[in-house]
Parts: structure tokens; C-alpha cells; sequence
């Protein structure tokens, strides 16, 4: 039995349902699989940050009521030593998951998208090079679903990636951090996330107060088991919650919900556990072939992820809607071979996959740092108010020179610091973002290999190291 449509998306994830929903609001053909048994086991299913203007960004319109949680009036972050930075407003929401992806999925199914749970892909079906369908097995048994493109949406599982032999997908001069063909221990976090009833309102308050706190806002502390750790706390007393958000590396002394518990133990107030959940993230830059003819990567199995803080919702989104874009045109056309699909490639990694690439050359200092250096960072006015805000923004870094002004005295104090480990590591990812924005704008093997020779030297462990 085989299905015919225009276009096959594997992963009901967010990045997957919004890459449905925008095709099918083109009026594509499409069926969106997904192994979960249903809606509510696929997807994330905790509260995380998106920027303020995706919705109308991305010409989603206003998301209903329960989808937005959490507008923080400020965000703080504080070192192991007790050295804090604040960032007020803050760039971001809080958006409940759950509620969004089906927000998303009720859109999608709206505008014609087939979508499928409990129906696992087994690989792609190739004739010659050409992905033409995927091969798929559910409770109704095995066969196939034709289509002339095939989106792998399927998060680190990859299952449509990861069965193409790899003259069709290899990632040229792999820089040996990446451990391997896809993503590496050394590129992978742990991130876990929890909601909390509120058992004890009056110390919760006392609280607040203490740690010189505003009701709602967001409380972040950095490097509590290594330089890439952190643990957020969101205490909401009008809704009787508070908010734990944690990530770290998968060496890390502590695991990402270990982190949680020992804070949720240590402030004393919290209650039963309202939701949650946890996963691995990747978090090096994204892959450099992002398509090929007749499918493309999406979201964590393209390692599309902000490195600096392990976030892939806003992202997946925002490279969802480039592809579908992209891929409603190469559809018209008739042509959805890797030539048609390149733009989305080029649109991607000149844009917001150049400032993820930078943010991987800073991602990779962080976990070097102990905790003495991320309280210099934050304590001499090196992590300023402007950087944390850019960060939570996921936005290019550019710096200020009325808060590099203010911050002067503070800066020439860590100046040998400076110059030996952190000016270099900077520039370089200046560099790195300066050469994504100029990835070959039409496809050609030796005009790609050329580009990534230039990505691997400049991710070489070696320079690294001595950046470091």
C-alpha cells in the first residue's frame, strides 16, 4: 500500500507540526508521522523561552490563552560566588509546550496536514540518489508513503538521516569534537524542566524578598557544576507555582534533574509536581548539508539549536517556516532536487544559523570556565546586561560602547584574563559569523567543500584549546 502526497514530515515535535502547518496553509499535500502513540507523548513537555515577536513573526497571529505562562519581569543570573547580572525587560516568554504543539497540531489539521501517531519510519526509499518516500510501520503494518520531498523532523533519532548512505549525506572535514558522523557526547546536554505546586506561600515570599527578588522574575544560577550548567528558578505566587528549568553536560557531577532537586530540597516550599520531563539536546552548530534531493533536515536532527543555552523551540520554528517557503516553491516548480531545496540551506546559515555557529565557539569556552572565571565574568562586568539580554534573545552579539564605557575600570582589571583566554575565543566567533553569512548561495560540491574546509579550521580543537 503506498500514499501519495507532496510532502512527508517524520516528528510531530514543534519544529515538525509548524513545518506541517505552514505547507498546509500553501495548500500542500501532507502527512506528518509520528512514532508517539499520541499527541500528549510527543514533543517536549515543559515551559521554555521563545522570543516575544515569534508569533508574529512567523505570521502565526496571537496564540490562545495557556500558551504564554510566563512573562518574567526580569531575569537575573548569578555566579557560584553570589555575583549577579540583571536583565530588565526581559527579550522572552515562557511558552508552555504542551499547549503550543497543540495549538500547532489543531492549526495544522485545520489546514489539511494528515497527521499520524503511532506510526514509526523505518528509512527513506531511495531510486538511484533521490529520496521518493518513506518507508513507515504502524499497527496497519508496513509499507510506504511516496512523496517527492521527506522533511526528518524526528529530533535526535533522526531515523530518515541516519539510514541515507553517506554519498548522499556526509558532513564534509568533521571537526574532531563532533566524536563522530552526527552529534558527539562532547556536543550533547542534558536539559531537564519542572513545574511545582507552591506547599508553603508565606516562605515563599520571605523567599523573594530575601534574594531581592520580583514576583515572576526569573532567577538563574550559572556554573553550579561546570562553566555549561544552569538551574532557573521562576517563583509564581498569583498561580500557586514556581518553575525549575536545568541544563549541564553529560559529564557534568550532577545530572540536569539532580540540579533541581537539590534546589527544590534547599528552598523548602515546594510541593508535588505539577509536569516536567527532560532530554538531550545537541548543541553544536547545525550540520552543513541541510538537504538533498527530495529531503531535508529540520530542527534537532539538523542540529539546529542556540549553543549558548541549549534552546531549539524558537529556532526549529523559525527554520520550519524558511523550509516550507522554500519547498512550496521548489514543489510549483517540480523540481525538488538539492539545487531547489539550497535555499533554505543558504537562508538558514546566513541568518540565524550564523549567529548559532558563533555562539558554538562561545558554548565551547563556557565549558572550559570553573567557577571562579564565571565569577569574573559576571562580577567585572564582562557579562553585562546588554550580552545576557542578547543571549536570551538568541540575537547577534554586538557590543555597546556606552555600557563598554560604563564598564571600563572593571575590564582593565581583568585585562591579562582578557587578552589570553577570552578576546581570542571572541574574535573567533566573530569570524565564524562573518564566514556563515557568506555559505555558498547556489549548490555546488567543490563551492561547499571549499566553505566547510573553512568551518573545520576554524573550529579546529587545536585552536580551540589555545584560544582557551
Amino acid at each position: 500500500m503506498r500514499d501519495h502526497v507532496d510532502a512527508v514530515v517524520v516528528g510531530a515535535g514543534v519544529a515538525g507540526l509548524t513545518c506541517a502547518l505552514q505547507l498546509a496553509r500553501r495548500g500542500r499535500r501532507i502527512v506528518l508521522l509520528e512514532a508517539a502513540a499520541e499527541p500528549a507523548r510527543a514533543g517536549a513537555a515543559w515551559v521554555n523561552g521563545v522570543e516575544r515577536t515569534l508569533f508574529a513573526d512567523l505570521a502565526l497571529g496571537r496564540p490562545p490563552e495557556g500558551v504564554v505562562v510566563d512573562e518574567a519581569p526580569a531575569f537575573t543570573m548569578q555566579s557560584p560566588g553570589g555575583h549577579r547580572v540583571r536583565c530588565a525587560p526581559v527579550p522572552t516568554v515562557g511558552v508552555d509546550m504542551r499547549a503550543l504543539q497543540a495549538w500547532i497540531l489543531a492549526r495544522a489539521r485545520a489546514a489539511g496536514a494528515d497527521v499520524r501517531y503511532g506510526v514509526r519510519a523505518l528509512g527513506p526509499e531511495l531510486v538511484g540518489t533521490r529520496v521518493t518516500g518513506v518507508h513507515v510501520d504502524d499497527a496497519a503494518g508496513a509499507r510506504t508513503v511516496a512523496a517527492p520531498l521527506v522533511v526528518d523532523a524526528a529530533g535526535l533519532a533522526a531515523p530518515v538521516r541516519d539510514a541515507l548512505p553517506t554519498q548522499l549525506f556526509r558532513e564534509p572535514f568533521w571537526d574532531e569534537t563532533a566524536q563522530g558522523p552526527w552529534v558527539g557526547d562532547a556536543d550533547l546536554c542534558l536539559a531537564h524542566q519542572e513545574v511545582r505546586r507552591i506547599a508553603d506561600t508565606p516562605r515563599a515570599r520571605r523567599w523573594l524578598v530575601e534574594s531581592g527578588l520580583l514576583e515572576g522574575e526569573t532567577l538563574s544560577y550559572a556554573g553550579i557544576a561546570g562553566g555549561y550548567s544552569i538551574c532557573n528558578v521562576h517563583v509564581d505566587l498569583a498561580h500557586g507555582t514556581a518553575g525549575f528549568l536545568s541544563g549541564s553536560k553529560l559529564d557534568a557531577p550532577k545530572s540536569a534533574r539532580r540540579l533541581i532537586l537539590d534546589l527544590i530540597e534547599r528552598l523548602g516550599f515546594l510541593g508535588e509536581r505539577v509536569f516536567g520531563g527532560g532530554r538531550k539536546l545537541p548543541l553544536r552548530r547545525a550540520f552543513d548539508l541541510l538537504v538533498g534531493d527530495g529531503w531535508a533536515l529540520l530542527g534537532d536532527a539538523g542540529s539546529q539549536m542556540f549553543p549558548s543555552h541549549g534552546s531549539g523551540v524558537a529556532t526549529g520554528m523559525i527554520a520550519a517556516s524558511l523550509l516550507a517557503d522554500v519547498a512550496d516553491r521548489a514543489l510549483t516548480q517540480g523540481d525538488v532536487s538539492r539545487a531547489a531545496l539550497w535555499p533554505y540551506a543558504v537562508r538558514w546559515h546566513r541568518g540565524r544559523g550564523a549567529v548559532c555557529a558563533a555562539n558554538d565557539v562561545l558554548r565551547r569556552l563556557t565549558e572550559t570556565l570553573g567557577p571562579e572565571d564565571v565569577d569574573a565574568l559576571v562580577r567585572d562586568g564582562l557579562l553585562g546586561e546588554a550580552e545576557l539580554a542578547q543571549s536570551l534573545a538568541c540575537a547577534p552579539a554586538a557590543l555597546d560602547p556606552t555600557s563598554l564605557a560604563l564598564r571600563a575600570p572593571q575590564l582593565l582589571r581583568r585585562l591579562p584574563w582578557l587578552v589570553r583566554r577570552f578576546l581570542p575565543v571572541v574574535t573567533r566567533a566573530a569570524l565564524v559569523q562573518r564566514h556563515y553569512e557568506r555559505f555558498p548561495t547556489r549548490w555546488d560540491a567543490a563551492g561547499l567543500d571549499a566553505w566547510s574546509r573553512r568551518t573545520s579550521a576554524l573550529f579546529a580543537p587545536e585552536r580551540m584549546r589555545m584560544a582557551a
